[in-house]
């Protein structure tokens, strides 16, 4: 049984979503459109080899 859905896994849907199984011990359900998660934070690797957020 769900016990929160949360809509969007973006940083604060991710923390939420965190915070609420591990305080309240819920089970969480975590709706997301994208392919990955963190909303708009992508990496790559610079040309130095250093690994940057975009």
């Amino acid at each position: 049984m769900i016990g929160t859905i949360v809509v969007g896994c973006g940083y604060s849907g991710a923390v939420c979503a965190r915070l609420i199984a591990e305080k309240f011990g819920e089970s969480v359900l975590i709706l997301e459109k994208r392919n990955h998660i963190c909303g708009n934070m992508f990496e790559e690797t610079d040309k130095h080899g250093v690994v940057v957020h975009k």
